[in-house]
């Protein structure tokens, strides 16, 4: 860090010899606006309608930012107010000084629905992010009155999309509604709220009825910590959904969004979305919704350089994308329901029943990708294909409907003995230091020793789990040695004339990549520049023991730049959204660009 704050004063002193401060003055940083909720969650696109949005250093909030076309809003008015706050888990709550903004948001009928960021703007520069969902339905809103006991649940008619509070601790929502035999819940809750980042919206679904003991009990049918639950009823009747917070934890910034339908009625209208960050759930499964079709290959393509060969440790290896397969691509598929594909060379199998003995296993070709669904306990998929020796193949698993935790897909490749030679186990060394533990990973790399004909299984870790929804796609393809997951920290910068602030860029270095990957920024403001950056490496622990990494996890590098504005830049009223190229480079020739991110910079004023 010592040499990064080094080489930031060098860099400004090159650019302009008069910084308007002398050597080791530091820039008074005023306090960034932060937003901590916005009410009502969701919107109806077409429409105009009043937002409040509660958070600190916001007394001069003059603008509203949105990161989508459409989309517009002007602060109506800006209120005083106090709330809690603590600055870790043992520092006592403390009373602070923050503010209550009204905003006026335009809604065009065009803005795409989903999740939208929402950001307001100060003389002191941008503000953090709050999501914003854009529906298509009416939206409306949670009634006054308590309906914290089932007796006094709020009834709605399905489909129903409304907003509501959790507004202190422990309390909870009851709501009620009809439902018929047959029908498939969709129950759906989100919250906005950044104060309760460990803590999310849980849902409890009841059928209403009672017992001599008291009558007013439902029977409860299932519940869930994930924001989310579907249901089949086997009975018409009313039903009755709690909406609380897994911890009981409420205040006057926990606002959540419920929708409750059937699946025919929720249809493409009700896409899934995270309104804050990712908890530690979602990262388990986010790897598993990577989409897999059969233009896979095209995209792993553009993000690298195509070249006859490509040298790696001095040794040779299959063109990027041309990776031998040791299958004839015109072979025919003797077992199972083949759909044509989008893309020349990759083609769709559907798993047809029986395939549960090694004896069943459909014979696939590849590069292939394979749809089916472990559909009951004790199911077990099986397929087979053959290799050459030095093949290099990836094997990618995309959960479309239920991911890890709840359905845990292993996959193994046996040999011709019925030796395993592959899984999607990840073994390491984590806990205290002296624990194994096995991970399940979305993505696998292999390399073939011996040619021959190889088995490939696919079944849930325990034979005891099985269920329609535990689908599944696996794509077994060659590997394609390309630039990865780009991402750059912090998302905002916010700049004093003569200041320079570091970006960090991570970008991951997948399937052998052996180039160089270069950095670009377009939409910069008047008089700032992006400039390579260098610090010092951190200390590094040697790392624990870990079991074939290298088939798991991608190598990563890290890249420093710097923004840097010139002691006379102009202040800019709005932020600038700055786009963030990547070029992979491979043997000096360099490839198509590659989005890199986005970052929104603001020049200050006085």
């Amino acid at each position: 860090m010592w040499a990064l704050a080094v080489l930031g004063w060098v860099l400004c002193s090159a650019l302009a010899p008069d910084w308007g401060m002398q050597a080791g003055e530091a820039l008074a940083e005023p306090p960034a606006p932060e937003l901590r909720s916005l009410f009502p969650v969701s919107v109806q696109r077409g429409r105009v309608l009043e937002l409040e949005v509660r958070g600190k250093d916001l007394e001069k909030c003059y603008g509203v930012w949105f990161g989508t076309a459409g989309l517009s809003g002007e602060v109506t008015r800006i209120e005083e107010m106090q709330f809690q706050e603590k600055k870790n888990l043992r520092a006592p709550k403390l009373w602070v000084q923050g503010q209550r903004v009204t905003l006026q948001v335009r809604v065009a009928p065009e803005v795409p629905l989903g999740k939208h960021e929402l950001r307001l703007v100060t003389p002191a520069g941008v503000s953090n992010p709050l999501g914003m969902v854009v529906v298509d339905e009416p939206v409306s809103l949670e009634a006054p009155g308590p309906h914290g006991r089932p007796a006094q649940a709020q009834s709605v008619e399905i489909p129903t999309l409304l907003n509501g509070k959790l507004s202190r601790n422990g309390e909870v929502d009851f709501y009620s509604f009809r439902a018929s035999s047959g029908d498939r819940l969709v129950i759906q809750a989100l919250s906005n709220t950044t104060v309760t980042k460990s803590d999310g919206v849980r849902l409890t679904l009841y059928k209403e009825g009672g017992s001599w003991f008291d009558p007013e009990r439902p029977d409860r049918l299932l519940f869930s910590p994930r924001s989310r639950i579907t249901h089949l009823c086997r009975d018409s009747g009313r039903y009755l959904v709690e909406v609380s917070s897994n911890l009981g934890v409420g205040g006057p910034d926990f606002f959540y969004q419920l929708r409750v339908a059937t699946s025919e009625q929720a249809g493409s209208g009700a896409p899934e979305v995270a309104l804050i960050p990712p908890s530690a759930l979602a990262e388990i499964e986010g790897p598993f919704r990577r989409k897999l079709d059969a233009s896979r290959l095209d995209w792993l393509e553009s993000r690298t350089v195509l070249a006859e060969k490509v040298q790696e440790n001095g040794g040779p290896q299959a063109a990027a994308g041309a990776g031998s397969t040791g299958a004839s691509p015109g072979s025919a598929v003797s077992s199972g329901r083949e759909m044509p594909a989008t893309a020349p060379g990759t083609r769709l199998l559907q798993e047809v029943e029986p395939n549960d003995l090694p004896e069943q296993a459909a014979p696939i070709r590849l590069p292939q990708l394979l749809e089916g669904a472990i559909q009951s306990p004790g199911d077990v998929d099986w397929f087979r294909f053959e290799v050459e020796a030095g093949t290099s193949l990836a094997l990618e698993l995309e959960m479309p409907e239920i991911a890890p935790p709840r359905f845990n897909p292993r996959v193994a490749v046996l040999d011709a003995t019925g030796q395993e030679v592959l899984t999607n186990y990840f073994r390491k060394i984590a806990g205290d230091g002296d624990d194994w533990v096995r991970l399940i990973q979305a993505k696998t790399l292999y390399t073939f020793d011996r040619a021959g004909l190889y088995k490939l299984q696919l079944r849930d870790i325990t034979p005891r789990s099985g269920d329609p929804a535990f689908r599944y796609r696996l794509l077994l393809r060659p590997q394609v040695p390309h630039v990865g997951r780009i991402e750059a920290t912090p998302e905002v910068v916010n700049l004093r004339p003569g200041q320079a602030k570091k970006v960090t860029i991570l970008s991951d270095q997948e399937e052998g990549f052996g180039g160089e990957i270069l950095l670009s920024a377009d939409g910069l403001p008047s008089q700032v520049q992006f400039l390579p950056g260098a610090e010092v490496e951190p200390h590094k622990e040697p790392p624990l023991p870990e079991i074939h990494k290298e088939r798991f996890v991608p190598k990563n590098q890290t890249t420093t730049v710097l923004l840097a504005a010139a002691p006379g830049a102009p202040a800019t009223r709005m932020p600038r959204l700055v786009r963030l190229r990547a070029r992979p480079v491979v043997g000096g020739r360099v490839g198509a660009a590659i989005a890199a991110g986005d970052l929104l910079v603001m020049v200050l004023g006085d």
